[in-house]
Protein backbone atom coordinates (compact mmCIF):
# COMPACT_ATOMS: atom_id res chain seq x y z
CA UNK A 1 0.00 0.00 0.00
CA UNK A 2 2.68 2.41 0.94
CA UNK A 3 4.50 1.44 -2.26
CA UNK A 4 1.45 2.39 -4.38
CA UNK A 5 1.37 5.84 -2.60
CA UNK A 6 4.89 6.37 -3.36
CA UNK A 7 4.67 5.37 -7.33
CA UNK A 8 1.97 7.66 -7.04
CA UNK A 9 3.78 10.59 -5.07
CA UNK A 10 6.80 10.21 -7.29
CA UNK A 11 4.79 10.13 -10.66
CA UNK A 12 5.24 13.61 -12.39
CA UNK A 13 2.55 13.18 -14.75
CA UNK A 14 0.18 15.45 -14.93
CA UNK A 15 -2.58 13.21 -16.18
CA UNK A 16 -1.46 10.38 -13.88
CA UNK A 17 -1.84 7.01 -15.94
CA UNK A 18 -1.54 3.04 -14.96
CA UNK A 19 1.36 1.42 -17.15
CA UNK A 20 -1.41 -0.53 -18.36
CA UNK A 21 -3.16 2.54 -19.94
CA UNK A 22 -0.28 3.60 -21.97
CA UNK A 23 0.67 0.47 -23.45
CA UNK A 24 -3.16 -0.39 -23.91
CA UNK A 25 -3.19 3.62 -25.49
CA UNK A 26 -0.06 2.50 -27.74
CA UNK A 27 -1.30 -0.90 -29.15
CA UNK A 28 -4.93 0.63 -30.11
CA UNK A 29 -3.56 3.36 -31.67
CA UNK A 30 -1.13 1.07 -33.43
CA UNK A 31 -3.32 -1.18 -34.58
CA UNK A 32 -5.95 1.20 -35.86
CA UNK A 33 -3.48 3.28 -37.80
CA UNK A 34 -1.99 -0.03 -39.58
CA UNK A 35 -2.33 0.14 -43.79
CA UNK A 36 -5.22 -2.92 -43.62
CA UNK A 37 -8.29 -3.80 -45.96
CA UNK A 38 -10.33 -2.49 -43.43
CA UNK A 39 -8.37 0.62 -42.62
CA UNK A 40 -8.32 1.66 -46.67
CA UNK A 41 -12.10 0.20 -47.15
CA UNK A 42 -13.60 2.56 -44.05
CA UNK A 43 -11.55 5.41 -45.56
CA UNK A 44 -12.68 5.63 -48.90
CA UNK A 45 -16.43 4.79 -47.76
CA UNK A 46 -16.04 7.61 -45.91
CA UNK A 47 -14.21 10.14 -48.23
CA UNK A 48 -17.44 8.99 -50.80
CA UNK A 49 -20.27 9.87 -48.54
CA UNK A 50 -18.69 13.23 -47.42
CA UNK A 51 -18.01 14.14 -51.19
CA UNK A 52 -21.47 12.82 -51.76
CA UNK A 53 -22.60 15.25 -48.75
CA UNK A 54 -20.69 18.49 -50.46
CA UNK A 55 -22.02 18.15 -53.93
CA UNK A 56 -25.51 17.85 -52.88
CA UNK A 57 -25.39 20.10 -50.10
CA UNK A 58 -26.23 17.86 -46.97
CA UNK A 59 -24.45 18.28 -43.39
CA UNK A 60 -26.39 15.52 -42.26
CA UNK A 61 -24.72 13.06 -45.01
CA UNK A 62 -21.24 15.04 -44.10
CA UNK A 63 -21.60 14.12 -40.59
CA UNK A 64 -22.21 10.69 -41.26
CA UNK A 65 -18.68 10.41 -43.25
CA UNK A 66 -17.10 12.08 -40.43
CA UNK A 67 -18.04 9.50 -37.86
CA UNK A 68 -16.41 6.49 -39.73
CA UNK A 69 -13.62 8.45 -41.11
CA UNK A 70 -10.07 6.64 -39.80
CA UNK A 71 -7.85 9.46 -40.49
CA UNK A 72 -7.89 11.46 -37.61
CA UNK A 73 -6.27 7.86 -35.68
CA UNK A 74 -2.54 8.07 -37.60
CA UNK A 75 -2.64 11.90 -36.57
CA UNK A 76 -2.48 10.95 -33.07
CA UNK A 77 0.61 8.11 -34.14
CA UNK A 78 2.28 11.05 -35.33
CA UNK A 79 2.09 13.19 -32.16
CA UNK A 80 3.12 9.82 -30.37
CA UNK A 81 6.34 8.84 -32.38
CA UNK A 82 6.96 13.05 -32.05
CA UNK A 83 6.60 12.49 -28.27
CA UNK A 84 8.75 9.02 -27.72
CA UNK A 85 11.29 9.84 -30.58
CA UNK A 86 10.18 7.02 -32.72
CA UNK A 87 11.33 8.18 -35.76
CA UNK A 88 10.45 4.69 -37.95
CA UNK A 89 6.84 4.65 -36.35
CA UNK A 90 6.19 8.41 -37.52
CA UNK A 91 7.59 7.86 -40.75
CA UNK A 92 5.08 4.77 -41.82
CA UNK A 93 2.46 6.78 -40.45
CA UNK A 94 2.93 9.76 -42.55
CA UNK A 95 3.50 7.70 -45.69
CA UNK A 96 -0.01 6.36 -44.91
CA UNK A 97 -1.43 9.81 -44.29
CA UNK A 98 0.04 10.81 -47.63
CA UNK A 99 -1.26 7.78 -49.15
CA UNK A 100 -5.07 8.44 -47.83
CA UNK A 101 -4.93 12.26 -48.65
CA UNK A 102 -4.14 11.79 -52.12
CA UNK A 103 -7.18 8.95 -51.98
CA UNK A 104 -9.28 11.27 -50.37
CA UNK A 105 -8.41 14.25 -52.82
CA UNK A 106 -8.38 12.03 -55.86
CA UNK A 107 -11.85 10.94 -55.46
CA UNK A 108 -13.59 13.46 -54.64
CA UNK A 109 -11.98 15.39 -58.19
CA UNK A 110 -13.73 12.41 -60.14
CA UNK A 111 -17.05 12.75 -58.62
CA UNK A 112 -17.03 16.88 -58.46
CA UNK A 113 -16.10 16.13 -62.59
CA UNK A 114 -18.73 13.72 -62.80
CA UNK A 115 -21.68 15.43 -60.73
CA UNK A 116 -19.91 18.61 -59.28
CA UNK A 117 -21.90 21.29 -61.99
CA UNK A 118 -24.29 22.78 -59.47
CA UNK A 119 -22.31 22.47 -56.40
CA UNK A 120 -22.62 25.50 -53.65
CA UNK A 121 -19.08 26.52 -52.56
CA UNK A 122 -18.71 28.18 -49.73
CA UNK A 123 -17.97 31.53 -48.51
CA UNK A 124 -15.36 31.36 -46.36
CA UNK A 125 -13.74 34.45 -44.34
CA UNK A 126 -9.85 34.45 -44.93
CA UNK A 127 -8.86 36.82 -41.66
CA UNK A 128 -5.85 36.32 -39.57
CA UNK A 129 -8.96 36.04 -36.48
CA UNK A 130 -10.74 33.03 -38.59
CA UNK A 131 -7.29 31.53 -39.54
CA UNK A 132 -6.10 31.23 -35.95
CA UNK A 133 -9.71 30.90 -34.44
CA UNK A 134 -9.77 27.19 -37.14
CA UNK A 135 -5.86 26.83 -35.08
CA UNK A 136 -7.44 26.70 -31.76
CA UNK A 137 -10.38 24.79 -32.78
CA UNK A 138 -8.02 22.17 -33.87
CA UNK A 139 -5.60 22.74 -31.26
CA UNK A 140 -8.81 21.91 -28.43
CA UNK A 141 -9.80 18.85 -30.55
CA UNK A 142 -6.40 17.24 -30.48
CA UNK A 143 -6.37 17.51 -26.80
CA UNK A 144 -9.89 16.28 -26.21
CA UNK A 145 -9.52 13.08 -28.52
CA UNK A 146 -6.15 12.32 -27.01
CA UNK A 147 -7.15 12.26 -23.61
CA UNK A 148 -10.13 10.80 -24.35
CA UNK A 149 -8.18 8.15 -25.70
CA UNK A 150 -5.77 7.65 -23.43
CA UNK A 151 -8.40 7.83 -20.04
CA UNK A 152 -10.85 4.87 -21.25
CA UNK A 153 -13.83 5.94 -19.28
CA UNK A 154 -13.95 9.13 -21.42
CA UNK A 155 -14.29 6.94 -25.09
CA UNK A 156 -18.07 7.56 -24.97
CA UNK A 157 -16.89 11.36 -26.26
CA UNK A 158 -14.45 9.90 -29.42
CA UNK A 159 -17.93 10.33 -32.15
CA UNK A 160 -18.49 13.77 -31.36
CA UNK A 161 -14.91 15.02 -31.24
CA UNK A 162 -14.58 13.15 -34.67
CA UNK A 163 -17.25 15.48 -35.65
CA UNK A 164 -15.45 18.38 -34.45
CA UNK A 165 -11.97 17.81 -35.85
CA UNK A 166 -12.89 18.46 -39.98
CA UNK A 167 -9.95 16.41 -41.22
CA UNK A 168 -11.92 14.72 -44.13
CA UNK A 169 -14.26 17.53 -45.22
CA UNK A 170 -11.51 20.45 -46.60
CA UNK A 171 -9.54 17.16 -48.49
CA UNK A 172 -12.90 17.30 -50.37
CA UNK A 173 -13.51 20.34 -50.97
CA UNK A 174 -9.93 20.85 -52.22
CA UNK A 175 -10.47 18.19 -54.52
CA UNK A 176 -13.83 19.27 -55.94
CA UNK A 177 -12.72 22.39 -56.15
CA UNK A 178 -9.93 21.32 -58.33
CA UNK A 179 -12.27 20.04 -60.49
CA UNK A 180 -14.29 22.81 -60.80
CA UNK A 181 -11.54 25.15 -61.51
CA UNK A 182 -12.06 26.88 -58.10
CA UNK A 183 -8.18 26.83 -57.50
CA UNK A 184 -8.80 29.89 -54.81
CA UNK A 185 -11.49 27.73 -53.14
CA UNK A 186 -9.02 24.57 -53.13
CA UNK A 187 -5.75 26.57 -51.50
CA UNK A 188 -8.38 28.09 -48.79
CA UNK A 189 -9.96 24.57 -47.95
CA UNK A 190 -5.68 23.51 -48.48
CA UNK A 191 -4.77 25.73 -45.50
CA UNK A 192 -7.66 24.89 -43.26
CA UNK A 193 -6.66 20.85 -43.71
CA UNK A 194 -3.17 22.03 -42.83
CA UNK A 195 -4.00 24.02 -39.94
CA UNK A 196 -6.43 20.87 -38.77
CA UNK A 197 -3.27 18.86 -39.01
CA UNK A 198 -1.09 20.95 -36.55
CA UNK A 199 -3.60 21.80 -34.49
CA UNK A 200 -4.67 18.16 -33.68
CA UNK A 201 -0.81 16.93 -33.59
CA UNK A 202 0.03 19.86 -31.34
CA UNK A 203 -3.16 18.78 -29.36
CA UNK A 204 -2.33 15.40 -29.10
CA UNK A 205 1.24 16.30 -28.58
CA UNK A 206 0.77 18.30 -25.02
CA UNK A 207 -1.59 15.81 -23.56
CA UNK A 208 1.07 12.62 -24.46
CA UNK A 209 3.94 14.75 -22.70
CA UNK A 210 1.48 15.70 -19.84
CA UNK A 211 0.93 12.03 -19.53
CA UNK A 212 4.53 10.83 -19.31
CA UNK A 213 4.56 8.71 -22.28
CA UNK A 214 8.12 9.31 -22.95
CA UNK A 215 10.68 7.16 -24.77
CA UNK A 216 12.05 5.38 -21.82
CA UNK A 217 8.41 4.21 -20.66
CA UNK A 218 6.79 3.25 -24.31
CA UNK A 219 9.84 2.24 -26.52
CA UNK A 220 9.59 -1.34 -25.38
CA UNK A 221 5.32 -1.44 -25.98
CA UNK A 222 5.91 0.37 -29.35
CA UNK A 223 8.53 -2.07 -30.32
CA UNK A 224 6.46 -4.93 -29.29
CA UNK A 225 3.51 -3.85 -31.02
CA UNK A 226 5.26 -3.35 -34.59
CA UNK A 227 6.55 -6.79 -34.08
CA UNK A 228 3.03 -7.99 -33.95
CA UNK A 229 1.52 -5.66 -36.43
CA UNK A 230 4.41 -7.17 -38.75
CA UNK A 231 3.45 -10.34 -37.74
CA UNK A 232 -0.33 -10.40 -38.63
CA UNK A 233 0.52 -8.16 -41.85
CA UNK A 234 2.57 -11.79 -43.06
CA UNK A 235 -0.21 -13.94 -41.96
CA UNK A 236 -2.19 -12.46 -43.90
CA UNK A 237 -0.26 -11.95 -47.04
CA UNK A 238 0.62 -15.79 -46.86
CA UNK A 239 -3.18 -16.49 -46.39
CA UNK A 240 -3.91 -14.85 -49.85
CA UNK A 241 -1.45 -16.27 -51.34
CA UNK A 242 -2.19 -19.79 -50.04
CA UNK A 243 -6.16 -18.72 -51.30
CA UNK A 244 -5.00 -17.84 -54.71
CA UNK A 245 -2.82 -20.98 -54.84
CA UNK A 246 -5.35 -23.27 -53.71
CA UNK A 247 -8.46 -21.37 -56.12
CA UNK A 248 -5.10 -22.02 -59.17
CA UNK A 249 -5.37 -25.97 -58.49
CA UNK A 250 -8.60 -26.35 -58.12
CA UNK A 251 -9.64 -28.67 -61.70
CA UNK A 252 -11.95 -27.42 -64.20
CA UNK A 253 -14.66 -29.17 -64.61
CA UNK A 254 -14.86 -31.84 -67.32
CA UNK A 255 -16.98 -31.17 -70.34
CA UNK A 256 -19.38 -33.82 -71.20
CA UNK A 257 -19.15 -34.09 -75.03
CA UNK A 258 -23.03 -33.95 -76.28
CA UNK A 259 -23.97 -36.52 -78.43
CA UNK A 260 -25.25 -36.12 -81.56
CA UNK A 261 -29.03 -35.93 -82.03
CA UNK A 262 -30.06 -39.26 -83.77
CA UNK A 263 -31.79 -39.65 -87.37
CA UNK A 264 -35.35 -39.83 -87.69
CA UNK A 265 -37.19 -42.19 -89.98
CA UNK A 266 -38.39 -38.91 -91.81
CA UNK A 267 -35.28 -37.51 -91.83
CA UNK A 268 -33.68 -40.84 -93.71
CA UNK A 269 -35.95 -41.17 -96.22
Amino acid sequence: MQNDHTKKVMDPAVIPLSEGDRYRTVGELIEKSRPSDMFYVMLILSSVVIAGGILTNSLAIIIGGMLVTPLLTPMLVVALALTTGELGLMQSTIVLLGKSIAAIIGGSLVLGLLFGADVQFPVITNTMTATFLYFIIATASGIAVTYAWVRKEANEVLPGIAIVVSLVPPLSWIGVGIARGEFDIALTFAIIFTLNFIGVVLGSLIVFSLSQFNRDRIHKAVEHKRVQVAEKEAKEKEAKLLRKAALEQIPEAPQIPRKAPEATNHETL
